[in-house]
């Protein structure tokens, strides 16, 4: 948990006029449950308007990132406490195991991993991560309405990926609808858990790419139910959650611990 604390310590500035606030209600025990007496809450003030949105696919600023990492996940992370800064696993059980021309990844999703509890899940708890939100969450990239600048990650590198987002991009031209059922070549689903990736040619890049915020992982119920609110309710599988949609645009932003977080916290 801290270790999104220290993700967070980006917003704080020199500036004592900043008006905007990010409220985080943290927990001092390290179970999954704690009662009222045991939360602190941690205040930072942001300069600027803050975020402009909570959907990862649709972030593009410093400030849309630093609010959506709180609540989102992508595969990998940053080890921040080694010089030079190296990746690790986040939503992964490893690193991906890359093929010896490296073209092919195949990556393996952490056991335990769930979405935040939201209505839009059946009787309002948060299922399981499966390797069908990644294939899921990374064609909303290719769909220019969702995502402005996603399409960048993965253009001339994914393997079908250009193809897939020109056949979409003419169907809704034509009046049609995104299909997110059509597969991409390059990403396969192979189980509940594993997924392969293939690439145009090796890519050292690439790598980093799945550390970044707008590859993070979103569930498809939540887009689907909340429609273009859905950037105003993340449902992620993040260390925090937003209190009651409590977003005050330019003026506050508060999240609260998610009870059920998958535990990666500060090593």
């Amino acid at each position: 948990m801290i270790r999104s604390v220290l993700r967070a310590h980006t917003f704080v500035h020199s500036t004592l006029s900043c008006a905007v606030f990010l409220t985080l209600s943290l927990a001092c025990a390290p179970e999954s449950r704690v009662d009222a007496a045991q939360v602190r809450t941690l205040r930072l003030p942001v300069r600027s308007d803050g975020p402009r949105t909570l959907d990862p696919a649709g972030g593009v600023s410093n400030y849309d990132h630093r609010a959506i990492v709180m609540l989102y996940q992508p595969l990998l992370q940053y080890s921040y406490l080694e010089e030079p800064l190296r990746l690790e696993p986040l939503l992964l059980e490893s690193l991906p195991q890359i093929s010896a021309d490296g073209t092919s990844l195949v990556c393996t999703l952490k056991e335990g991993v769930r979405f935040h509890d939201d209505p839009c899940f059946p009787e309002g708890t948060g299922r399981r991560l499966v390797a069908a939100d990644v294939a899921y969450s990374w064609k909303r990239l290719a769909d220019p309405s969702v995502s402005p600048v996603g399409a960048e990650l993965f253009a001339h590198t994914l393997v079908g990926f250009d193809d897939y987002r020109e056949r979409q991009s003419r169907a809704v031209e034509a009046g049609g609808t995104f299909d997110y059922d059509e597969e991409i070549e390059g990403l396969r689903v192979l189980d509940d858990r594993r997924f392969e990736i293939e690439l145009t040619r090796p890519v050292y890049r690439f790598l980093y790419v799945l550390a970044r915020f707008q590859t993070a992982i979103v569930p498809r119920e939540a887009v689907e139910a909340y429609g273009e609110g859905f950037a105003r309710h993340p449902v992620g599988t993040g260390p925090f959650r937003m209190a009651e949609e409590d977003w005050v645009p330019k003026q506050r932003i508060t999240f609260t611990r998610n009870p059920d977080y998958h535990g990666e916290r500060f090593p």
